[in-house]
């Protein structure tokens, strides 16, 4: 028992080594321990690689604390580099080169802004790009594990990073595929694409048709399925997962006609397509775009859009992605995926309703405390790393600020909607209680926009009979940076199925690596909605059934997604106008 307690602690600290707001995460810490170093192979011959387009010499790296090495293929292009006249277009394939191309450096990462809210502060410093950003950033990472004999092609896993669909990269220390590759025996792809105006300004014009970041994905997920047996990966054993915005991502590959047959199973960690941030229609994804050219980067007003594109051309990359804010309010960002009729040929909620996705298992999950992130960065004039409190009067301002307007409803809220979130939300044993009031406003925004569309999602997959397994994260790591009241934030599940989760499950992830914390994880069905709880307080308890709950949150996205769009539907003859 104390061998096997081990274990799992040693698990469950590697588990939180990816947690988007913690400082100390354990990942950091063992590579700063196993000192990775690249070794210079005897014969170079073995690290090259045939691809398609031409051959690439990787790195190799040996990992003395694992006694393995894995052979890293770093930078390898997939597409033209979007500049020029293709920039806003869709990808083009890459042309064939000559010779071996060196694949030995993380790429360049796609424009965006980093983020400076905070300063240094390590918590989202971690998140900024580590290598230059350009425009020429659609390249491929591939790890390969050093196993001796190769009897059978490896499995694969393929990440697509979060972001908000603004910002995300590659090349994070907390995206090094090395620690996975070897403990598990599994083959690490991660795939850039672009992000912000770059890769989702549409005009409704081939010159600038939409959902160019996705089209990114879908031509390295063809990378992948065309090359991977030249790595030693099976083709017909990709896993695809993604955290965030990446999830999202994941999730529309699944509904998407162009991409379902590219890979076998997904993760989703903490996104959805049935989010109201996931998503716009083709129309206000134009609007936007035109926004953005007319008001905000001087090009002169035209129906021309090809006009409208050239301006935008000559205009610099850090320009448009400094000024793409033409959207505000709490996880509401600029640019977005739109329903193009190409990738998307409807609303991810109907398809979920038609069950017109991809039929294959499914892992999903989200967090204890989703909104944090968001609600510290959009409630400013009352949060800060420093707040551990907030009044009551704070709280109900607050409320007002943050749910004055849903997009996922077809009217805006009104002043009964908005008083049954607050009385929703509401601490009633003790309504000054100032230490609750921060953790109602992180629950509501965690709910509304995460936890619930996950488990529509969830149970869409289910009720089609499909095989589903749910995790709730509700442990906070002990050197997270981040304020107490911030628990267990955003996206921190990414690091229990980066480092040594649920890789390639199999219809059953209780066979895989790193879920030995339990012995069963259940099904998640339509009628008992499991899920598996993920906390060290089950670590020493005989009854493992406890750490098995229901839902999550069924209530609250209940009033979610029931009964307050009805009330907001019924009462609209008191609606307010949206400014």
């Amino acid at each position: 028992m104390a061998a096997k307690k081990r274990l799992i602690d040693e698990h469950l600290q590697a588990a939180h080594a990816h947690v988007r707001l913690q400082k100390s995460d354990a990942l950091l810490a063992a590579l700063a321990i196993l000192c990775l170093l690249p070794v210079t192979s005897s014969g170079r011959d073995d690290l090259v690689r045939n691809t398609d387009k031409g051959r690439v010499r990787g790195i190799r790296y040996y990992l003395p604390k694992f006694g393995k090495a894995v052979d890293a293929f770093l930078g390898i292009p997939f597409a033209k580099p979007p500049t020029k006249h293709l920039r806003f277009r869709h990808p083009e394939p890459i042309e064939q080169w000559t010779g071996i191309r060196n694949a030995t450096k993380l790429p360049n990462s796609c424009y965006q802004v980093p983020d400076k809210f905070f300063g240094d502060f390590y918590g989202s410093d971690v998140w900024n790009p580590t290598t230059r950003v350009s425009e020429d950033c659609l390249y491929i990472n591939v790890w390969v594990p050093r196993t001796h004999p190769r009897i059978r092609k490896s499995a694969v896993m393929v990440w697509i990073y979060g972001g908000g669909f603004y910002s995300g990269t590659t090349t994070l220390n907390l995206y090094d595929g090395k620690i996975l590759a070897a403990e598990n025996e599994v083959i690490v792809v991660s795939i850039g694409y672009r992000v912000g105006a770059l890769g989702f300004l549409t005009l409704g014009h081939p010159t600038a048709p939409g959902n160019s970041g996705l089209f990114d994905q879908l031509m390295g997920l063809e990378w992948v399925h065309n090359n991977i047996r030249n790595f030693g990966g099976d083709p017909d054993n990709i896993t695809l997962f993604g955290e965030s915005a990446g999830s999202v991502s994941v999730s529309l590959h699944l509904l998407s006609p162009l991409s379902r047959n590219k890979f076998q199973r997904a993760i989703l960690q903490s996104g959805s397509a049935n989010t109201a941030w996931a998503t716009v229609t083709l129309d206000e994804g134009r609007r936007r775009s035109l926004e953005l050219a007319f008001s905000y980067l001087g090009c002169k007003e035209t129906d021309d859009m090809d006009a409208v594109a050239e301006c935008l051309r000559k205009i610099g990359p850090q320009t448009l992605v400094e000024d793409q804010w033409v959207s505000r309010g709490v996880m509401q960002f600029p640019f977005l995926p739109v329903i193009d009729g190409t990738f998307l040929t409807e609303s991810p909620m109907k398809s979920l309703e038609r069950k017109s996705f991809k039929r294959c298992p499914i892992l999903i999950g989200s967090n204890k405390n989703e909104g944090a992130w968001f609600i510290i960065y959009e409630l400013t004039e009352f949060i800060s790393l420093e707040t551990k409190s907030m009044s009551r009067e704070e709280f109900i301002f607050s409320m007002n600020h943050l749910f004055f307007y849903y997009p996922q409803y077809p009217q805006v809220n009104n002043r009964f909607g908005l008083d049954a979130v607050i009385f929703h939300y509401s601490n009633f044993l003790d309504p000054e209680d100032v230490d609750s009031n921060l953790h109602a406003l992180d629950s509501a925004v965690g709910d509304n926009h995460l936890v619930c569309p996950l488990n529509e999602f969830a149970h869409a997959y289910a009720s089609a009979g499909e095989n589903v397994y749910m995790y709730y994260l509700t442990q906070r790591y002990s050197t997270n940076p981040w304020p107490p009241w911030m628990g267990d934030v955003s996206n921190s599940s990414s690091d229990i199925l980066i480092d040594d989760g649920p890789v390639c499950f199999e219809n059953d992830p209780n066979r895989i690596p790193g879920a030995h914390s339990l012995d069963e994880w259940p099904l998640h069905t339509p009628q008992g909605r499991e899920y598996l709880e993920i906390n060290t307080k089950y670590l020493n308890e005989p009854d493992k059934s406890k750490a098995i709950g229901r839902g999550p949150k069924a209530k609250n996205c209940a009033f979610w997604r029931e009964y307050l769009p009805k009330l907001v539907g019924g009462t609209c003859e008191y609606c307010v106008t949206w400014l």
